[in-house]
C-alpha cells in the first residue's frame, strides 16, 4: 500500500476520450475524498493542509485496433486534433464544475476549501503533434477565460 501522503497524482492513460468524463469524475471524486479525509484527520493547527493532488489525462484517439490485421480501423475514433482537444477541454470544465459543487456542499461558509487538483493533459496512441498543439491552444483559452 502506498502511503496517501506520497500519492501526488492519479492518471488515466490510453483510454478512449469518450470514456474520460465518467472516469475522470470518479477519480477526481476519490482525490477530493482523500483530501477531505486527510484534512479532517489533521487535528494539529500547525500542520499544513494536505498537498494538492494531480490528475493526469492522456487519452488515445479512440480508434479501434484490429488485432488480426494489426491495423487501426479507418474511420473509428476521434481523428481530428481539434475534436480531440475539445473533448479534453470539456472534461476539464466538467471537473471544475464538479469540484466547485463538492466544495459548496462540504464547506458552506468556510474558506479553507481544498484546492482543485492540477490537471496534466496530453495524448497517447494515435495522437499527433497537431493534437497537442490544438490542445495547448484550447487550454490557454480556457485558462484565460
Amino acid at each position: 500500500t502506498i502511503p496517501t501522503d506520497r500519492l501526488m497524482a492519479i492518471g488515466l492513460n490510453c483510454c478512449d476520450s469518450l470514456h474520460l468524463p465518467k472516469l475522470a469524475a470518479t477519480v477526481s471524486r476519490h482525490c477530493y475524498d482523500l483530501m477531505m479525509t486527510m484534512q479532517k484527520n489533521n487535528t494539529n493547527a500547525n500542520t499544513p493542509p494536505p498537498p494538492r493532488r494531480g490528475l493526469v489525462l492522456y487519452p488515445n484517439s479512440g480508434e479501434v485496433w484490429d488485432s488480426p490485421t494489426q491495423t487501426w480501423k479507418h474511420g473509428t475514433g476521434c481523428t481530428t486534433p481539434d475534436e480531440m482537444a475539445q473533448r479534453l477541454i470539456k472534461v476539464i470544465q466538467q471537473l471544475d464544475q464538479l469540484w466547485d459543487e463538492w466544495c459548496q456542499q462540504d464547506f458552506v461558509g468556510n474558506t479553507t476549501m481544498p484546492e482543485k487538483p492540477r490537471i496534466l493533459v496530453g495524448g497517447c496512441c494515435r495522437t499527433t503533434p497537431a493534437t497537442i498543439s490544438a490542445l495547448r491552444t484550447k487550454v490557454d483559452h480556457h485558462l484565460s477565460s
